[in-house]
């Protein structure tokens, strides 16, 4: 869905019409399509949408937090989700003066770098097509995972 970093757990959440990831060190926009294909799909669908995970007017009360060690996720109300991802890494030791000076310099010339840097539109091709791939192995998974019945019918 978007997500690149190596944290155990993290969180996704709609707010308004972007979708978060959030691990507790970093957060940003995800994958929004990828989200929506795993959402609706036919063994997803009933797990989810009794929950408000945000949408296009409002930001999330909940949150899809996900365990990448188990392969599990549930749902967690948005705030208690913050803090449980928070506590997976340890406390960063606050820099000192030169240290925060010499951190400023790095980012700024690393910022300049990037500014510098050409597209690699080869390098972005085959990115989705990798991400594609990925999705597609996604929701063959998916199709092997039993219907849960909907909300109030018996199975």
């Amino acid at each position: 869905m978007g997500y690149r970093g190596n944290a155990r757990f993290v969180s996704f959440r709609w707010s308004y019409d972007d979708l978060w990831f959030d691990d507790g060190a970093s957060s940003g926009s995800a994958q929004g399509w990828i989200f929506q294909a795993f959402a609706r799909h036919r063994a997803i669908e009933p797990l989810l949408s009794p929950h408000d995970l945000g949408g296009s007017d409002h930001a999330a009360p909940f949150v899809l937090l996900i365990d990448r060690e188990k392969n599990r996720a549930r749902i967690t109300p948005a705030a208690e989700a913050k803090a449980f991802l928070q506590d997976q890494w340890p406390p960063e030791p606050p820099l000192t003066p030169e240290e925060q000076v010499s951190f400023e310099r790095e980012f700024t010339r690393l910022l300049d770098e990037m500014r510098q840097r050409p597209v690699d539109h080869e390098a972005i091709a085959r990115e989705m097509v990798e991400q594609r791939g990925r999705v597609g192995r996604m929701m063959s998974f998916l199709d092997m995972c039993p219907v849960p019945p909907k909300q109030g019918q018996t199975p």
